[in-house]
């Protein structure tokens, strides 16, 4: 009988029905259906971003390098002239560098391959999904709909190509299913039951593992930290519940495991700042922010900012305009918020009626719903677990008592979305079982009704879920690139291949802007559009070969184009957005110097000064040993670094502002070359005007009185500064001060600049 039911039985439906093979091929489909719809991929061009601003130039330009180099830690034609060394900016996400590199191997073209990534990224989000749901029990047909909702979730879109890293989470189900595997006494260690030694060893419970968590922890940071958190609790949850250390020994070593990973993801960074010193102002965080971008359970459970219903995203923009702690406005979406309300209630319902659920498990009444309880207890058990840690004012601010590096919490609502809708495909696969045994219905119309709810589940999560509208964006997007790109050929028309630009004002990358706004990551834009030419944007701040252009640009503006040119600059790039007079100081100046007017982009927010000619002029009149040096002190320099005893404050004319209320505060001058330099350092303090300020640099010469005139004074103090740090100190405070104008001018610079004007060679 049994054989005359397999000869009926067709290829498809075995497939369906004894293994997952035709689910994980159907969920492909639908969820690339969807995602083709949801960000409307008709007429889209892959050659273009579909994001150009912010942090998704610095994802380009990962994805630049890696075509270009292989790897992305290192690029030469980013700060240059000693080239951009991103070891300096410590991460755990090499597994997408991975990814781009193979898909390196079909484009050469940064932006298709950007883009390709950021698409390919929601289908294998579904088919993570569907191992998770399997896991936890979901019927296929709920599965299929779940996947897809998961894959687009509203926090893919809010992500998008400017957090591609943790947009592309499809190993974030691989790490939740384990943690259900553990809670539901499952094996995460150990062989597979395969006869064929070779197969026991490669589909067992350990190289699932292994290889899951390997996943997981090279994707991210935050997802590998979030994974650590769950897994602790779950841990201590299976040894106080069931007594199991078998089972808390195994998430310990899964635990150290997952660490291990994304210590060595990270050790050659480790590695650099040994032998490089550590660069404190590279990855720059502040403990507080563990609040600011932590999330609240209203935000999670409203429509998201981006919903296609009109009236719900106006409701969600008057929320985050007219509440506080905005944070990253997290959203989990109906269906999403759906589960974790059911979660919550479930543990609340454990918690009360424990020792009910204890008898009628142990009379045996009831066992599909106590199967239930149990496995949407589990899931509703790390949730709230991760509610707990996310929150405004939760664990996560324990946690900034001793690092500040873990800020953005909010971004555990992606974990929480699929703990969310593995409960909602729980409860409704026992609905669906509870009618079908209630009205007696056929297998096939249980199959019916099982599809109309998958269906019903798309339908939802597709209007609630993805962007009323991605085409004008994209659209924009495509045209300034289009629009930059010309700019880029014309300023470069005449430039020789290899060599060097300077950018100016110079805007610390990664994570800062300018006092106008202006990104440093929109410094990565000429880079981005060139090949063969070096840019002085780019380089990680906080070491003075990146930092260097702070300094010069404090020069007069004539001096600048000398220094720059004398320095190996073929022209210099000027944003005018990001300076309040719009450039119009220093354009002057050049205009002045070098007779001619700049280049000016169509947008007229781009300017070009060529400087081959003054170039040429400056090494015919100066000897190359002297430019050797002067390039050196220029583009090294003597850099002060006011952290950490001043914070940054807002500017009114683009330079750096630094305050304190220390009574005795130290600015530190450091020289990475291994030459002392001679050098007068000049500064502008701004203090009470009774204030007795003093300021003066470590063994060398007395203390110098700050005098201020209504408030204002300005310290010249001669500096011979060693290699390594020399602390310039400012004592006597009363009350809250401000530093700004550093400028560290070396005494060779100086005669250099004299004996340039002498010659007639510079202004």
């Amino acid at each position: 009988m049994a054989n005359e039911v397999t000869k009926r039985t067709s290829i498809p439906e075995r497939l369906w029905t004894h293994t997952d093979a035709l689910l994980y091929l159907v969920t492909a489909l639908v969820s690339s259906i969807v995602t083709w719809f949801a960000i409307d991929l008709k007429g889209a061009r892959l050659n273009a971003p579909f994001e150009y601003n912010g942090d998704a130039l610095a994802t380009g330009a990962h994805f630049k390098t890696v075509l270009q180099t292989g790897w992305y830690e290192y690029q030469g034609l980013l700060g240059a002239p000693y080239g951009q060394t991103y070891n300096d900016f410590p991460t755990a996400d090499n597994l997408h560098l991975v990814v781009a590199n193979i898909i390196g191997l079909f484009t050469d073209q940064w932006p298709v391959a950007l883009n390709v990534y950021y698409i390919i990224g929601f289908p294998l989000a579904a088919l993570g999904a569907v191992w998770f749901f399997r896991t936890v029990g979901v019927s296929r047909a709920l599965t299929v709909a779940l996947a897809t909702a998961f894959a687009v979730a509203p926090y893919h879109f809010m992500r998008g190509e400017g957090h591609l890293w943790l947009a592309s989470y499809y190993a974030v189900p691989l790490g939740a299913g384990l943690l259900v595997i553990l809670l539901s006494g499952g094996r995460l260690w150990g062989r597979g039951r395969s006869q064929n030694k070779w197969l026991a060893v490669i589909f067992s419970p350990t190289s699932r593992s292994l290889l899951f968590t390997t996943l997981l922890a090279s994707s991210g940071s935050y997802y590998g930290i979030f994974f650590l958190v769950l897994l602790a609790f779950a841990g201590i949850a299976v040894l106080i519940r069931d007594g199991s250390w078998a089972r808390f020994w195994g998430a310990a070593g899964l635990g150290a495991f997952t660490a291990g990973v994304m210590f060595l993801n990270m050790l050659p960074d480790i590695l650099y700042g040994i032998f490089n010193g550590a660069n404190a102002a590279g990855l720059a965080r502040s403990a507080p922010e563990a609040e600011i971008y932590a999330l609240k359970l209203t935000q999670l459970i409203m429509p998201w900012p981006g919903h296609r219903i009109p009236e719900l995203r106006h409701f969600r923009e008057l929320y985050d305009n007219y509440y506080p702690l905005l944070s990253e406005r997290p959203a989990l979406g109906a269906l999403g918020a759906l589960g974790l309300v059911i979660g919550f209630l479930t543990i609340a319902y454990l918690a009360i009626a424990r020792r009910r659920t204890e008898r009628d498990a142990s009379a045996g009444r009831g066992e599909h719903q106590q199967l239930l309880l149990n496995r949407v207890g589990d899931l509703g058990g790390l949730l709230f677990v991760a509610f707990l840690f996310a929150t405004v004012g939760g664990l996560s601010t324990v946690i900034s008592f001793f690092t500040s590096s873990l800020r953005g919490w909010n971004r555990m609502s992606i974990v929480m979305l699929i703990l969310a809708l593995g409960i909602v495909g729980l409860v409704l696969d026992r609905l669906i079982a509870n009618a079908a045994r209630r009205f007696n219905w056929r297998l096939s119309v249980r199959a019916v009704v099982a599809a109309g709810m998958a269906s019903l589940l798309l339908v939802v999560a597709f209007v609630d879920q993805t962007p009323s509208d991605v085409t004008a964006g994209r659209i924009a997007a495509a045209k300034a690139f289009d629009a930059d790109t010309v700019w880029i050929d014309t300023a470069l028309t005449g430039i020789r291949s290899g060599s060097m630009i300077l950018q100016l004002p110079y805007v610390p990358f990664p994570e800062s802007s300018s006092v106008t706004g202006v990104l440093g990551s929109e410094g990565l834009i000429p880079y981005l559009l060139s090949e063969n030419i070096s840019w002085s944007a780019g380089g990680i701040k906080g070491r003075p070969r990146s930092d260097y252009p702070l300094a010069l640009e404090q020069y007069r503006p004539e001096d600048v184009a000398n220094l720059a040119a004398a320095s190996g600059f073929a022209g210099i790039m000027v944003d005018r957005n990001a300076l309040p007079d719009h450039a119009a100081l220093l354009e002057a100046g050049w205009t002045s110097l070098l007779g001619h007017t700049p280049l000016v982009s169509e947008s007229e927010r781009f300017t070009f000064f060529n400087l081959q000619d003054l170039a040429k002029t400056i090494s015919e009149t100066i000897p190359p040993t002297e430019l050797e040096s002067i390039t050196r002190l220029i583009t090294q320099p003597v850099t002060g670094y006011f952290e950490p005893d001043f914070e940054s404050l807002s500017s009114t004319d683009g330079l750096p502002e630094w305050g304190t209320a220390l009574s005795n505060a130290k600015i530190r001058l450091t020289n990475t070359t291994t030459d002392s330099v001679s050098l007068e350092a000049q500064l502008t303090i701004t203090a009470d005007p009774k204030a007795n300020l003093k300021a003066w640099v470590d063994g060398q010469g007395s203390k110098v009185p700050v005098t201020l005139k209504d408030g204002v004074g300005t310290v010249r103090l001669p500096v011979s500064a060693a290699p390594g740090t020399t602390n310039l100190h400012i004592s006597g405070l009363t009350g809250p001060i401000t530093v700004s104008h550093l400028r560290l001018v070396p005494d060779e610079v100086v005669q250099f600049l004299g004996a340039l004007r002498s010659s007639g060679a510079g202004q």
